[in-house]
């Protein structure tokens, strides 16, 4: 069963860099489009980065997605039948009505791939001062790549999917999230598992980013 990881938005496939080193295999990194040598449309879509991955996964691989990477995870999961699927905190607005991951002005341009909006999208996760607290090297890939975030927040944040339509997923599925994390992050996770009736599990002293900063953790679930 071959291992494939998707990224979450601004750190491109780095952000494995940590893991792969703790994996006795190497595993499948896909770079979604606007990252490395993948090129970006001039009106990107989180369809876009769908197809890549189609691309390249194959029926019977195990996923793990963060984030951003965790809902393209969950959207590919109802396209082709993996082996496994584990998914850190998946970004699936739809599935808490009434959520707002910011205002409309948020997803316009130009304010959209700034510094001031990347340091924005970086607090809503991880709280204030969270931006201002990165080293310049960790702000370095947000700010490379902000204006394809941008477009990433932007239509992932208009997805519609329900809840239930998860429920098609008969991949054997673990949704985790950090105890640390903002509690709109927690209850995405919990209201998909709960719909696909997937293992859910809350990891004590982590958060949003912890697949990056403590990948460890995540080894109990993979193959």
């Amino acid at each position: 069963m071959r291992l494939v990881l998707v990224h979450s938005s601004g750190l491109g496939p780095r952000q494995w860099s940590r893991l792969r080193r703790l994996l006795p295999e190497p595993p499948v990194v896909p770079a979604l489009t606007g990252y490395g040598d993948v090129p970006c449309s001039e009106a990107p879509h989180f369809e876009h980065d769908l197809a890549v991955l189609e691309a390249q996964v194959r029926p019977g691989d195990f996923v793990f997605g963060h984030s951003y990477g965790g809902f393209l995870a969950l959207q590919l999961a109802l396209r082709v039948p993996l082996g496994g699927l584990l998914v850190h905190e998946p970004v699936c607005v739809a599935v808490l009505p009434g959520l707002a991951v910011a205002d409309e002005a948020f997803f316009q341009l130009p304010q959209g791939g700034t510094e001031a909006w990347v340091g924005r999208l970086v607090e809503w996760w991880n709280g204030p001062g969270a931006w201002e607290a990165l080293p310049a090297s960790a702000k370095a890939p947000f700010l490379e790549h902000a204006t394809k975030v941008h477009a990433e927040v932007a239509s992932n944040g208009r997805d519609r999917t329900p809840a239930s339509a998860y429920a098609a997923i008969t991949a054997p599925t673990v949704v985790t999230a950090g105890a640390n994390s903002r509690p709109e992050g927690q209850q995405m996770g919990a209201v998909v598992a709960e719909a696909m009736g997937a293992r859910f599990e809350r990891l004590g002293d982590a958060d949003h980013m912890t697949p990056v900063t403590d990948p460890a953790r995540f080894l109990p679930f993979l193959p």
